[in-house]
């Protein structure tokens, strides 16, 4: 601790060493795990897309933790390419000190919601993860209509496709509750971007 400088960003680690910092994510992603850069591309366009959605929930006064949502989304799709790579890349934070971005990632592919309850942080992250196709905002029918042609000869997979569907309509009807703007108004207002 040299300087002043050195002070605030000392605190600011102290604040938020339950989460890696974006440089920690990319190193992790991209160094360590050697994530496709498509891959790294998307988890970015989806921590964009999450911390616009957990500013918009903060705004209505409920306290989701942003750098969280945002770090999370970061490396939600570390273990991608592994079979159930949920479980991988949550295992993997675990190991790594990250206890609270790892549960988020363990759900990002399937969870359950209680509309009884505020939006968390785990739910912002999965619906942003299925706003997001590659790097580009989709709808989420039009996504998982996609899905459920694709895999129209194995029901078995097409329920957990529907299943997924749900659960992301559940937690888009979650968050507009909350907010009081539909999605689209929310991530199309580029100017109050977090």
């Amino acid at each position: 601790l040299d300087t002043p400088e050195d002070l605030r960003y000392l605190l600011s680690r102290l604040k938020n060493d339950h989460i890696p910092t974006p440089v920690e994510c990319r190193m992790l992603m991209q160094r360590i795990c050697s994530v496709p850069d498509r891959i790294v591309n998307h988890c970015r366009v989806v921590a964009k897309t999450a911390a616009i959605l957990a500013s918009a929930v903060n705004r209505t006064g409920l306290d989701v933790d942003a750098d969280l949502v945002y770090t999370a989304a970061l490396v939600h799709d570390v273990g991608r390419g592994k079979k159930s790579h949920a479980e991988v890349g949550a295992d993997l934070l675990e190991k790594w000190g990250f206890p609270e971005p790892a549960a988020i990632v363990r759900t990002h592919m399937d969870m359950a919601v209680d509309g009884t309850r505020p939006i968390s942080e785990a739910e912002i992250v999965h619906l942003a993860d299925k706003l997001i196709a590659g790097d580009r905002r989709v709808d989420l029918v039009h996504r998982f209509r996609e899905k459920m042609k694709r895999y129209e000869k194995n029901p078995q997979a097409v329920a957990a496709v529907q299943c997924r569907l749900k659960t992301a309509l559940k937690i888009k009807t979650k968050l507009e509750r909350a907010t009081g703007r539909c999605i689209n108004e929310i991530l199309n207002d580029t100017g109050r971007v977090a």
